[in-house]
């Protein structure tokens, strides 16, 4: 295969989400939810064979990726989730409505002082363009599974456990397997 194929799998509901807090480079952790999310997704990986597998450093993602493939991960700074900054720790709901629409367009400056997409879209687009050609499995958050469906001209925010599916090389979305709805969240 001369192709990069990445499985991009957004970690399982955490603390924070169920809270509505925004969460970015602080590590929460999964709540019990998010942890049977992670044990559901099992039988969706467990029989794929990938050439690498990949996580952020953040424990939602190793979690997610013990729970759901149970094999070792190799960890990347890289694949963080974006640097939201000052709205880390925010509720949702209690931030001002211009702000909420630029996290949702996920404009360039959404973070108000944190990370601006520009770099974080250097960082993971970096990370993605060094994979050798073959299937790699990547566990890890909203934004860069985000960032890559952008590119691959599919834009969505997809919620906790979703699987999307990306041949990198074409920049092409091959198929997406959206995990449920998180109460309260687009």
């Amino acid at each position: 295969m001369s192709d990069v194929i990445v499985w991009l799998v957004r970690h399982g509901e955490t603390v924070w989400n169920a809270q509505r807090k925004i969460s970015g480079w602080v590590d929460v952790e999964l709540s019990e939810r998010g942890q049977q999310m992670a044990r559901d997704l099992r039988p969706r990986l467990h029989p794929e064979e990938f050439d690498g597998v990949w996580s952020s450093d953040l424990r939602r993602a190793l979690d997610t990726a013990h729970l759901a493939y149970g094999r070792p991960t190799q960890q990347d700074l890289r694949l963080r989730e974006l640097d939201f900054g000052p709205l880390e720790g925010e509720d949702w709901t209690l931030i001002p409505q211009h702000q909420q629409r630029e996290v949702l367009a996920f404009s360039e400056d959404c973070t108000f002082g944190g990370e601006k997409i520009s770099v974080f879209e250097e960082r993971v687009f970096a990370f993605l363009d060094e994979l050798p050609p073959g299937r790699h499995l990547l566990f890890v958050h909203a934004g860069v599974i985000r960032l890559a469906l952008r590119r691959a001209q599919a834009d969505k925010f997809v919620p906790p456990t979703t699987v999307a599916i990306v041949n990198w090389t074409r920049k092409h979305l091959l198929e997406m397997h959206l995990g449920p709805e998180v109460e309260g969240h687009k």
